[in-house]
């Protein structure tokens, strides 16, 4: 079973060779068809890979060469594939997941949208990366984490789990994909998942002291660290927006945005390099109810493609006033989102 196993490793790296290498090479090459039957021994199971067909097999400088999805996935393994892109350097990324590695996915939410594992970081402190597959379509949806202690109690959830390239490319049932996180590690006894409204909404009964700006609050703070950032890591942000006029209200349709300005001294906001919509805040809000959601960013523009080292702003970007319908007066009124801290974090990425 093990020279098996290094076998398909082995395998696997010269098939991956091929594609790379035929995917920067300026010519083509010219290989044979070399219709052939191969079959794998892996244990009890016996697999036959048919190449006299559609999926052929072809052969060159005396060397045979098996599609590689159509072996990997032969051998229970799931491939995924990512065409060349300036987001990428332009080269073809191919990422294989044997089976070994799938069964280490054992964390599930409570409504099967995803199951997780390979959960890793530094001895001792938080976990801030791992593995998931999806398993229904997470649109509109944010995945959390939550730490459970030797007495059965939970912590405070990840600040973020953030799906690779998830801005770029919506993770989609069926695949297996990497993501980075924030979560505490030890003492830690397990874990549970959970999947949620990306943006939650959530009553305070009575109203925290420090909520004081009426008749619409706001806060924006930073979720996992103020900086400076590490070229590649995520950086995201809490957004709270509740209504504190002391009536129900119903806010008219208002588009609510993320947004990443590059920040020049002395002026404020420069270039925009990154706009992303959260949501249309709408419809009634009792007093103290109110939206929560979390604000990724995984420092590249819109296109995909990685921002350079420097001091950015980051935050939110709504209509300058907010028109909603007070039912104790029957009236239409607007007024601001005040924000306690402000609406734009400076950040500083380092190269």
């Amino acid at each position: 079973m093990r020279n098996l196993r290094y076998y398909f490793a082995g395998f696997l790296s010269c098939a991956l060779l091929l594609v790379l290498t035929a995917a920067v090479l300026p010519n083509t090459i010219q290989a044979k068809l070399f219709k052939s039957k191969v079959t794998i021994h892996n244990g009890s199971t016996i697999v036959t890979i048919d190449g006299t067909g559609a999926d052929g097999i072809i052969n060159y400088n005396n060397k045979t060469y098996v599609p590689l999805r159509l072996f990997a996935e032969s051998m229970g393994a799931q491939v995924k594939y990512e065409a060349a892109s300036s987001a990428n350097g332009n080269v073809h990324q191919i990422e294989v997941f044997n089976q070994l590695f799938l069964d280490k996915l054992r964390l599930s939410d409570p409504g099967g949208y995803v199951t997780i594992g390979n959960l890793a970081g530094k001895e001792g402190e938080t976990i801030t990366e791992g593995t998931i597959k999806i398993n229904k379509d997470l649109k509109g949806k944010i995945v959390r984490i939550f730490p459970i202690d030797a007495d059965g109690q939970w912590g405070n959830y990840s600040t973020f789990v953030y799906i690779d390239n998830q801005a770029a490319q919506p993770p989609k049932a069926g695949e297996v994909r990497t993501f980075q996180t924030q979560v505490a590690r030890s003492p830690i006894e397990s874990y549970r998942v959970s999947v949620e409204d990306a943006v939650n909404k959530f009553r305070y009964d009575p109203l925290p002291i420090d909520f004081n700006t009426k008749p619409l609050f706001g806060r924006l703070v930073p979720a996992n660290d103020s900086g400076p950032f590490i070229k590649g890591k995520i950086i995201a942000y809490s957004l709270d927006f509740y209504n504190t006029s002391g009536n129900t209200v119903v806010v008219d349709s208002t588009p609510l945005y993320f947004v990443v300005y590059e920040e020049k001294e002395g002026v404020g906001k420069g270039k925009l390099v990154y706009k992303e919509k959260i949501t249309d805040l709408q419809g009634k809000l009792l007093q103290g109810e109110g939206y929560q959601a979390t604000l990724m960013w995984n420092q590249t523009t819109n296109d995909g493609k990685p921002v350079a080292a420097g001091k950015y702003l980051a935050g939110v970007e709504i209509p300058e006033k907010i028109s909603y319908l007070n039912e104790k007066t029957k009236t239409k009124e607007s007024s601001q989102l005040k924000f306690q801290y402000g609406s734009l974090f400076s950040l500083e990425i380092k190269g």
